[in-house]
């Protein structure tokens, strides 16, 4: 984002020195915060602390900003020289380095917080995918749970508020998961379902439909599983029995015969030659033929 950066202002440190031949001050003085002190150029800078000045070292050193921010007010050392309003002609100022850090306003491209967030927001989700291929690519033909949210760490070249045009992210995950075999899922749900077949009721040869997840996990490792089975149920019939039935008798007999035995059935009879008025006597020249269809809904 484009952004207007404040100047700023030059700082630094001066040393006060008192020298004297005669008639010097035998006692400590101070300078108030504020003091004025200039270098050759006239440029102005203002001592952000009291200055006392006492024996025997008579002199200290102090804290200065310019007084105008910008890039003018830096400056080398030992170029501070004069102070203004100066108390005495034999105290004297210089700085032992150089005052730096003046800079001058500009527009810059500088990262900001919601430049950062987009681009984390956007890696997230992708991130989380990558996560979720790799974990399939290790189990496969398995299902797993995660065993808490990814722990994802970001890097970058740059932080909040540097000043560039363009800057890189990296962002990596971690993550833990559970994971549980489908064929051995789909067997424990299959036999739940075999085991809820009514007496005297089987599954149809209709394919079984199986979905399932897991639930959830223990600390332990075990695991709950949640899943539904599909699945078709009919009387168990037996051809031969039927068969053994309705030998010899006349198609209305058969009919009703079958009807008691297998209730709510609908018995379709057919004779080869249709001259014939009874079924064959012997049971295996009688074809039998079960069609199982869905309950109405």
């Amino acid at each position: 984002m484009t952004v207007f950066i404040e100047p700023k202002f030059a700082t630094g440190r001066v040393t006060f020195k008192y020298t004297c031949q005669t008639n010097c001050v035998t006692s400590r003085f101070a300078l108030s915060a504020g003091t004025l002190v200039t270098s050759a150029s006239l440029l102005g800078y203002a001592t952000q602390a009291v200055a006392v000045i006492q024996p025997p070292a008579w002199t200290t050193t102090v804290a200065v900003r310019a007084t105008s921010p910008g890039t003018a007010w830096n400056t080398g050392k030992n170029t501070i020289t004069a102070i203004n309003d100066n108390p005495t002609p034999d105290l004297h100022v210089s700085n032992p380095a150089a005052i730096v850090g003046g800079t001058d306003g500009r527009s810059a491209q500088v990262i900001q917080q919601s430049d950062w967030d987009a681009v984390v927001n956007q890696l997230t989700p992708m991130v989380t995918d990558a996560l979720d291929l790799a974990l399939r690519d290790k189990v496969p033909d398995m299902s797993f749970i995660n065993n808490g949210p990814p722990l994802m760490t970001v890097t970058s070249n740059h932080r909040v508020g540097d000043t560039t045009r363009t800057f890189t992210i990296t962002m990596t995950g971690r993550v833990g998961a559970t994971a549980f075999s489908n064929t051995d899922a789909v067997r424990l749900i299959r036999s739940a379902l075999d085991a809820k077949i009514p007496p005297g009721q089987e599954l149809t040869r209709d394919s079984v439909q199986i979905t399932w997840q897991i639930l959830q996990t223990s600390p332990n490792g075990d695991i709950t599983v949640n899943g539904t089975a599909l699945g078709y149920i009919s009387p168990k019939l037996s051809t031969d029995t039927l068969r053994a039935r309705i030998r010899g008798l006349s198609p209305a007999e058969a009919r009703k015969s079958l009807e008691r035995a297998v209730p709510g059935s609908a018995v379709e009879i057919r004779l080869s030659p249709a001259v014939l008025l009874w079924l064959p006597l012997i049971a295996e020249h009688i074809n039998v033929t079960i069609a199982v269809l869905p309950a109405p809904g």
